[in-house]
This record gives structure tokens, C-alpha cells and sequence, in this order.
């Protein structure tokens, strides 16, 4: 189905609105509901659309307290400077965090725009926090186009901006900016800016930063007999996880020749060198692990993972009393991320330790070794997940979070545990604990991906919403399950907004629609927008969620053209207090 066409004509307003006898509040969260008063046809008239939705505290935030009461008037012609107004101080937060990741988005078109912004607001010290912002636009964006803002930045008298320019060259290093940073690594007085100058080091050259270190090392005096530095700990770490050839000769250097190295300096940098074959450092890592200690234990796990031996850490794992370092141990040897390094063999012995794990007495265990089976398409997971699923509350609850993301390329695994879950649904459908057994059944769901979940789910909303008593949240609610279910499902709900009458549940539907920040959802809205068929509330409402998805050089001219177009009493109100909010100047 296209989604562009998704947005067939509803029920308008006073039609089909007999008996209505609640005014029921659709609060802007995901799980709740607040019932806002009820009247019985003795009481009072029933109310009209237009009260009801007035009674939506969804519409009445729309519609009701406006600050911006002149005509939208504002010279918008270049988007971009009109979204990097957005970063500027007194700008409303919701604005602000969608302009910066729109521009980051952008890219270099943005670049020149931003550099003005940073320049004159780095200059006025009640503007710096939007020299902050500009510089973090310049760290998210996966375009290098900030590269000399952050090196300008770098030059700034203060640390707190230094530190954003170390983050943008973190995101986007080259050995040509080592020497820029490391001028002013020594300028940094705490230890979370200076761990950014040295992440950004490290990104840049990982030979250089290794052989920088035994003279940091050197010029921390050691405290009774050790050196004991929060920078000196951060390199430590980061060199551990390198795989560069120039960085082995300059571990070896510090290792036989610097004194005073904590175990845990000894034990990090020991990790490149097992890495690189050096089989007496693997072995020490590994005596490491029996260390009477727990957290040089922890950091020996730490060390074999990131020089390629994380299979070497299940000693700990078996033989610790510590739930809580058997669970970070096995979390290192269950990530995923190890797995390409592994032979049939080994990754059979790891499926063996997660099946034993499954029995340990430590929930959050089992379900990590779940998870892990799961992922893994292991039958003793599969036969296991089934088991829970059809059993307790808790059970059900504990197999929903292990199973969420684990069914990619196996369709059929997903279609075994949808039909298990409707099962448990028909069964319970009159049983005792009847409300909690089926919102237990709709959370499960939610983790279970395809479009068949969606029509079932979005069926049983349908269903609950008619019903006086109801077993769960509500529609709402419900169908917010659904759209946990992932892309398959969430067509079908986009699919039902073609076709829905009911101006409510089409309000519930669009509060789920902006969420996945697809293009295909926001035409979805768009469609919705640019209907003057439908209620001006229901275009309003569309709209605000619209704004959210960052695709707002877009979005722009359309509002706009339907502002100056429309006289109607709610929806041009409406939409004068979002652009203002959104495209208006700085609020100072």
C-alpha cells in the first residue's frame, strides 16, 4: 500500500455521536490514559465533537495558552539560518533538539551558517550555550563539516568548549589534528574534558597516542609508590582496545621500564601485546582472573575481551560466587560483537555455557543466556521460550524482554510464538487474573515482529475499545503495542489510518505515526496535513507531530501556505503558535 495516500475522509463533526456519555483524555505518553470526568444522559446533553476534542488534553496543549498572539510574518527564505536560530539562547527545547539534528543531517550545506553562529556567539559570554550546541550538531553529524569549527574551538579560553571541539574530533579524527589537541590537553582541569582530549588523541593517531604515554606516566609523581591519575587510567584503557603495530613497541618500553604502575595500568596494557600473539601477556591476563581481588578480576575480563580472548574469561564466569560478576562476565562473552572471531567449535562451546546458564538460579542470567540462544537460533532456547511463554506472569514478562530483537531472518520462530501467545490469549480470555494475563500477552506481542501482529493486536484494540469494562489500558495503549512490534506492524497501523472513522482512535494513531522518524511515516502525516477534509483539530494535531521528525525545511513551506490560506477558528490559531515555536527568531 502507498502510505502517501493513507488519509481516506472520516466521520466529520456530530455525526455518529450518540451515547456518548465520557469524556475520555488521551494523554500524550505511550501507556496511559486519565478518565476526565463521566455524565449520565440525565446529567447533561452529550457532548459535541468540538467539546471533545477541546476536552483532548492532546488538542487543548494546541489550542489553548499561546504566547505568540501576532501573525506569523517571518522572513523564512533560508531554512537553514531559520534552523540554526533554533540553537540560539531562550529557544524552546523541543525546537532546539530537532533543528540540531536536522542540520547535523544537513551536512556541509549547513556548515557556513554554523561557523557565523558559533563565531558570534562564542564571543558573548551569554551566549556560550549556543556555541555548545553548535558544536554538539557538529559531533552527531556523520559529515566532517565541523571539523574547523571544533578546531577553532579549541583555541576558546574555555574548557567546556574545548571539550565539544575534542568530541567533534573524536567523531571525525585525523592524525593531522593530534598536534592541535595535544597543545591544549595539558589546559584541561577535570577529568570527564580531559578524558574527552584524550579520546580524541587516541582516535586521531593510536601509535602517537602510545608513545605519548610512558611521558604522561612519568609526570604523575607516584603516591605511595604508585601512579595513581584518572588520565593515566582513561589511556590506559583506550590503548588496550588498539590493534595498531606502532602502539606495541611503546607498551613494551613502559611495561619493562616504569614504575609504579597500578595493576590495573599493568593489566590494560598487557591486552595489544596478547592481541598481538605475545602469548605470555594472554597468560597473564588470564592468571589475572584468579587475582583474590574482584575488580582486577573484572579488569582481566575486560583486558582478554578487548585483545580478542573473551572465551578465555569463562573460568571466572564458572567459578566466581558473585552473581554480579558472573553476569558481567557472561555478558562480555555473549555479545555479539565477539562472534565473527570465533570457530564453529568455540561458538558451540559458548552455546553450551549459555544452555547451562539457562537453569542459574540469577533471573537476570537466565534471560541474558535466553537472549542469547535466541539470537543464536538454538533449539534449547526456542523449547525454553516456549515454555515461559505459556506459563506465569513473571515468566511471560521475563521471556518478552529476552526475545525483542532476537527474531531477524527467522520468520517462522516469530510465527511460532505469535500463535502461542494467541493461544494464551483465547484460553485466559474469561480466566481469573484475566486483566493481567492479557496485557501480558499484548506486552509479549509488542516483541514479536511482523505485520501479522499488527492485525491481531490492532483487532483487539478494536475490541477493547467498545468494551465498558475493559481488560486492559485501553485502545491507546494497545495499539501502542503494536507499533513496538517494528516496521512490519506499524504499516498496519499506518494502513488503518485510511480507512478509521473514529476521530479518537485516528488522534491515538498519529501519536504513534512520528515515532519511527521514517520518510515514509512523515508523508504519512503530511497527507494528513494537506487534507482540508479532515478535522482542522486532527490537521493541527498532525502537524505538531510532523515537526518532531526533523524534516522541517520541508514541512516549513507547507504550514505555512496553509496558515495564510485558512480562516478556520482552531486550526490557523493553531498553527500561527507552531510556527512561531518552531521557525519564529530567537526568544531573548
Amino acid at each position: 500500500m502507498s502510505r502517501t495516500h493513507a488519509h481516506a475522509h472520516p466521520a466529520r463533526r456530530g455525526s455518529g455521536l450518540t451515547n456518548a456519555a465520557i469524556a475520555l483524555v488521551l494523554v500524550g505518553s505511550v501507556a496511559f490514559f486519565v478518565l476526565r470526568g463521566s455524565r449520565s444522559a440525565s446529567e447533561s446533553a452529550p457532548l459535541s465533537l468540538e467539546q471533545r476534542y477541546a476536552l483532548d488534553e492532546r488538542i487543548s496543549l494546541l489550542t489553548s495558552g499561546c504566547s505568540f498572539g501576532a501573525t506569523f510574518e517571518v522572513d523564512t527564505s533560508d531554512p537553514i539560518a531559520v534552523l540554526a536560530g533554533k540553537l540560539d539562547a531562550g529557544g524552546q527545547l523541543e525546537p532546539k533538539k530537532r533543528a540540531m539534528r536536522e542540520l547535523a543531517a544537513l551536512g556541509a550545506p549547513a556548515r557556513e551558517t554554523l561557523t557565523r553562529l558559533y563565531q558570534d556567539a562564542s564571543k558573548d559570554r551569554m551566549r556560550v550555550r549556543v556555541a555548545h550546541s553548535v558544536l554538539s550538531v557538529c559531533a552527531i553529524s556523520d559529515d566532517p563539516f565541523g571539523v574547523e569549527i571544533a578546531l577553532e574551538a579549541l583555541q576558546s579560553t574555555r574548557e567546556d568548549l574545548r571539550a565539544e571541539a575534542c568530541l567533534v574530533l573524536r567523531k571525525h579524527p585525523s592524525p593531522e589534528h593530534f598536534d592541535a589537541v595535544k597543545a591544549v590537553l595539558r589546559s584541561f582541569t577535570m577529568p570527564s574534558t580531559g578524558d574527552h582530549a584524550l579520546e580524541a588523541l587516541f582516535a586521531c593517531d593510536p601509535g602517537r597516542f602510545a608513545g605519548e604515554l610512558r611521558g604522561w606516566l612519568q609526570d604523575r609523581a607516584p603516591d605511595g609508590g604508585y601512579i595513581v591519575s584518572s588520565p593515566v587510567d582513561t589511556a590506559a584503557t583506550l590503548v588496550a582496545g588498539s590493534s595498531a603495530p606502532a602502539v606495541l613497541p611503546h607498551v613494551r618500553d613502559i611495561l619493562a621500564n616504569v614504575e609504579g604502575l597500578l595493576p590495573r595500568h599493568r593489566i590494560f596494557l598487557l591486552a595489544p601485546l596478547a592481541r598481538a600473539g605475545d602469548e605470555q601477556a594472554r597468560q597473564d591476563l588470564r592468571d589475572n582472573l584468579a587475582h583474590e581481588l574482584p575488580k582486577p578480576r573484572l579488569f582481566a575480563a575486560e583486558a582478554l575481551a578487548k585483545a580478542g580472548f573473551v572465551d578465555d574469561t569463562y573460568v571466572l564466569a564458572a567459578t566466581t560466587s558473585d552473581p554480579e560478576e558472573r553476569i558481567r562476565v557472561l555478558r562480555l562473552i555473549f555479545d555479539e560483537t565477539y562472534e565473527p572471531e570465533r570457530d564453529e567449535t568455540a561458538q558451540a562451546d559458548v552455546q553450551q555455557w549459555a544452555r547451562e546458564a539457562l537453569s542459574d538460579g540469577h533471573a537476570q542470567i537466565a534471560e541474558l543466556a535466553l537472549s542469547s540462544l535466541l539470537r543464536w537460533g538454538d533449539d534449547e532456547g526456542r523449547a525454553t521460550l516456549m515454555t515461559l511463554i505459556a506459563g506465569t506472569i513473571p515468566e511471560r514478562e521475563m521471556a518478552a524482554r529476552a526475545m525483542r530483537d532476537t527474531f531477524h531472518g527467522r520468520p517462522e520462530l516469530a510465527d511460532q510464538v505469535r500463535a502461542n501467545l494467541i493461544a494464551v490469549w483465547d484460553r485466559e480470555r474469561t480466566g481469573a487474573q484475566r486483566n493481567q494475563v492479557l496485557e501480558s500477552v499484548l506486552v509479549s506481542l509488542g516483541a514479536v515482529p511482523g505485520d501479522a501482529t499488527g492485525r491481531f493486536v490492532l483487532e483487539r484494540a478494536d475490541e477493547i475499545a467498545e468494551m465498558p469494562a475493559k481488560p486492559t489500558r485501553g485502545y491507546r495503549w494497545v495499539i501502542g503495542q503494536a507499533w513496538n512490534a517494528g516496521p512490519a506492524s506499524r504499516d498496519v497501523l499506518l494502513e488503518r489510518l485510511g480507512t478509521e472513522t473514529d476521530p479518537f482512535k485516528r488522534l491515538d494513531l498519529v501519536s504513534f505515526a512520528w515515532q519511527d522518524f521514517e520518510d515514509d511515516s512523515f508523508e504519512v502525516l503530511l497527507g494528513i496535513i494537506e487534507d482540508d477534509s479532515r478535522a482542522p483539530e486532527e490537521r493541527l494535531y498532525a502537524a505538531d507531530r510532523a515537526l518532531r521528525m526533523a524534516h522541517n525545511v520541508r514541512l516549513l513551506p507547507v504550514l505555512k501556505r496553509i496558515y495564510r490560506g485558512s480562516k478556520d477558528p482552531v486550526l490557523r490559531p493553531g498553527l500561527q503558535c507552531l510556527l512561531w515555536a518552531w521557525f519564529g527568531p530567537p526568544v531573548t
